[in-house]
């Protein structure tokens, strides 16, 4: 596996998050009405960040 980003993606959308923009660096900015926006970093191959990106996105989901 070469991380977890194209999974949290697939997750994020599938719960109403969207591409707001991209981020300086290597990072994308994700929107939902109602929720802080979220940096997810490309390439995220840890998976204790992409489960705290998905608990902070009040996603149940977990890795």
């Amino acid at each position: 596996m070469n991380g977890y980003e194209a999974q949290l993606k697939k997750i994020l959308s599938r719960h109403g998050w969207a591409l707001l923009r991209p981020g300086k660096g290597s990072h994308e900015i994700w929107f939902k009405e109602g929720y802080l926006p979220q940096t997810i970093p490309y390439g995220c191959k840890s998976r204790f960040l992409a489960n705290k990106i998905l608990q902070a996105a009040g996603v149940a989901d977990r890795f």
